[in-house]
């Protein structure tokens, strides 16, 4: 019997950074099984092992990060993961205009699935000024937002953990597009520091 091969791979693998071997479907698979990144380093998918459904983690450069340039604020280092690679994450210096923004087609996601969209952060010892609520934002392609607030104060230091943005489906029969997601912190008389970001992860809830 063929394999059930995931939602859009075409498309998808079109942005893949390294050839993919397309000789039978069992090789693309495995491939689309145990992951490859995508524009230049920039996103990553895989296809989740209990879902069977696309997943994606989009890492902090493919987002839009409110004075994310100045080195006087936020600074770039490489952390090393499970798997051994090395990717990009951005760590805040000190700022009072927190904001992160990020767009993600949802025409790559598997219709009828219900999703999870979270940032992956760390934070260091010396994560301070989070005393106020941060706001978590959701825009869908069909005009349904989802926002919520949580406290950043109390969040154990120095390992990753998920900040959830929102929980949502993607309905089969529905015109899908390009959704919108933030992070936002802006009071002006606190200024934030100790967060590391490294990524953004979109997948399946189990």
């Amino acid at each position: 019997m063929a394999l059930q091969l995931p939602h859009n791979y075409h498309e998808i693998v079109k942005e893949a950074d390294s050839h993919i071997d397309m000789s039978s479907q069992e090789k693309l698979n495995n491939q689309l099984c145990s992951g490859i990144l995508l524009c230049k380093n920039q996103t990553k998918f895989w296809v989740d092992n209990n879902t069977k459904m696309n997943s994606f983690v989009l890492f902090p450069r493919t987002l839009s990060i409110t004075w994310g340039n100045d080195a006087r604020y936020w600074k770039w280092t490489y952390e090393k993961e499970s798997s051994g690679a090395y990717v990009e994450v951005a760590e805040l210096l000190e700022v009072c205009w927190a904001e992160v923004k990020g767009k993600f087609d949802t025409n790559k996601l598997t219709p009828g699935t219900f999703y999870k969209l979270a940032f992956v952060v760390k934070f260091n010892e010396d994560a301070s000024e989070w005393e106020n609520l941060v706001n978590l934002k959701l825009d869908l392609p069909n005009g349904t937002q989802i926002q919520r607030k949580e406290s950043f104060k109390n969040k154990p230091k120095n390992q990753w953990i998920e900040i959830l943005v929102a929980e949502f489906r993607v309905q089969k029969n529905e015109k899908q597009g390009v959704m919108e997601f933030s992070m936002t912190e802006t009071s002006d008389f606190h200024w934030k520091k100790g967060i590391v970001l490294n990524g953004v992860v979109i997948q399946p809830v189990t």
